[in-house]
C-alpha cells in the first residue's frame, strides 16, 4: 500500500509506533470471509516485521452474541463460534511456525483464558 499524502495527529502517531517498532494488535474474526489464509497470512507476515511484539486475538465467544443477535439458536451459535475461532487459530498457528527466524513470534491469544479471566478486563466490564 503506497499513502500519497498523509498527515495529522494519527497518522504522527502512526508512523512513531511503526518507526520504533510497536506493539500491533491483529484481530482474526470468526465468521467474516476476509479472513481468508491468504489474508492472514499476509497480516501476520507483515505485522512481524513492522513490530517488536505481536498479539493475535481472536473474539470467538463474543461472536456468539452475534450470531445469536441474527438468529440462531443458543448451542448452533455457541458452535458455530468455536468451530469458526479454531479454524482462525489453527490458520495463525501455521503461519507463526512458517516465520523467518529473527522476527517477532507471535502470541495468540485465547479469549476465554487470557481475556475473560484478566483482572483489567473485568474491571472495565463491570464500569
Amino acid at each position: 500500500m503506497n499513502i500519497s499524502k498523509a498527515e495529522g495527529y494519527a497518522y504522527e502517531i502512526g508512523r512513531k509506533i511503526i518507526n520504533d517498532r510497536g506493539t500491533a494488535l491483529v484481530p482474526l474474526c470468526p465468521g467474516n470471509g476476509h479472513f481468508n489464509a491468504p489474508t492472514i497470512d499476509e497480516l501476520i507476515k507483515i505485522s512481524t516485521q513492522k513490530f517488536s511484539q505481536v498479539y493475535i486475538f481472536i473474539p470467538d465467544k463474543p461472536t456468539e452474541h452475534t450470531y445469536r443477535a441474527i438468529g440462531w439458536i443458543d448451542s448452533e451459535a455457541v458452535r458455530e463460534a468455536r468451530l469458526q475461532g479454531n479454524r482462525l487459530r489453527n490458520h495463525a498457528k501455521r503461519t507463526t511456525e512458517g516465520l523467518i527466524e529473527g522476527l517477532a513470534k507471535p502470541l495468540i491469544l485465547n479469549w476465554a483464558t487470557d481475556i475473560e479471566e484478566n483482572k483489567l478486563y473485568l474491571d472495565e466490564l463491570e464500569r
